[in-house]
């Protein structure tokens, strides 16, 4: 008993440690993989996501007279 309470005093906070640095990961390459991708598609059209840009600032407002 007293050599497995040894090993899930350590092991648990590694565990812990470890659960939360692959949710870390995928959660930042969820969010990388997002903007790559929105990215990609604004180029396919030649807009862009800034919002200095012309160009997208035109086509955003063509879109939204084409809604009123």
């Amino acid at each position: 008993m007293g050599f497995y309470h040894g090993v899930t005093a350590v092991a648990g906070p590694l565990w812990r440690t470890f659960v939360a640095s692959v949710g870390i990961t995928v959660a930042s390459a969820t969010v990388f993989g997002g903007v790559l991708s929105l990215n990609y598609i604004l180029a396919k059209k030649e807009l862009s996501w800034h919002p200095g840009n012309r160009v997208f600032r035109t086509w955003f407002l063509e879109a939204k007279q084409e809604w009123h």
